[in-house]
């Protein structure tokens, strides 16, 4: 078994074009946590300063329906991110079923767009909303994950900004495109408006049981939207 610090690995989760998730168990508080690695730039360089800027903008959230950071730690020149544990169930395994009930779909949006506005009035922006990155826990109530691809901040006027590098990898994102905002597709800044287009397309995919926008072609799928 595969240790890092005081975590043992006990299987992957899933990967991207940001870093990897790993199910962990941590040996001195005995707990389950999702270890997440935060990867090099396209450089080479590990952008130590602003995983470190990311985490503690994250570790300032405190929602139910947003995922807890625990801890951020180095190890052999790797950022480590650890957050909760979410057991349940993604919200694209549930849509694979079909249409949700109404009631259902609204209980799911209002806490969703309450998560939300809580990250968007840290001055961070989620950038990569889509039924993937929501884990409905064994309660029933929505989580949501991975914020491992937007680097935002707040800058001195109070606008929020987001470096080239991270744009650039969302636009790289297969299986995304649906759900993006026509400005990400078209390589602009995520913001607090692009969130929410895509929790609107998680909505109608709700109601609807199918998406908007998806089609057969990537180029299709960028025209529809």
């Amino acid at each position: 078994m595969q240790t890092i610090g005081r975590y043992d690995i006990m299987y992957a989760i899933g990967a991207g074009s940001h870093g990897t998730v790993m199910c962990a168990y941590d040996t001195q508080l005995q707990r389950k946590v999702a270890l997440k690695t935060l990867k090099a730039s396209s450089s080479g360089a590990l952008k130590t300063q602003e995983a470190w800027q990311e985490a503690q903008a994250l570790a300032r959230l405190n929602h139910p329906n947003i995922v807890s950071i625990y801890e951020v730690f180095e190890n052999q020149n790797t950022i480590y991110l650890v957050t909760e544990f979410v057991a349940g169930e993604t919200l694209s395994t549930l849509l694979s079923q079909g249409a949700l009930e109404f009631a259902d779909v609204i209980s799911l949006s209002m806490k969703l767009v309450s998560g939300l506005a809580s990250v968007h009035s840290k001055g961070l922006v989620h950038a990569d909303i889509k039924p993937d990155n929501v884990m409905i826990r064994e309660d029933g109530e929505p989580v949501v994950v991975d914020f491992g691809i937007a680097r935002s901040t707040v800058a001195d006027d109070g606008t929020m900004t987001l470096d080239d590098n991270s744009t650039q990898a969302i636009s790289k994102i297969e299986g995304t495109l649906a759900y993006m905002a026509p400005e990400v597709i078209r390589g602009e800044t995520p913001t607090a408006q692009s969130d929410i287009f895509s929790l609107g397309t998680m909505i109608y995919e709700m109601l609807s049981g199918h998406h908007v926008f998806q089609q057969k072609t990537q180029a299709a799928t960028v025209h529809a939207v």
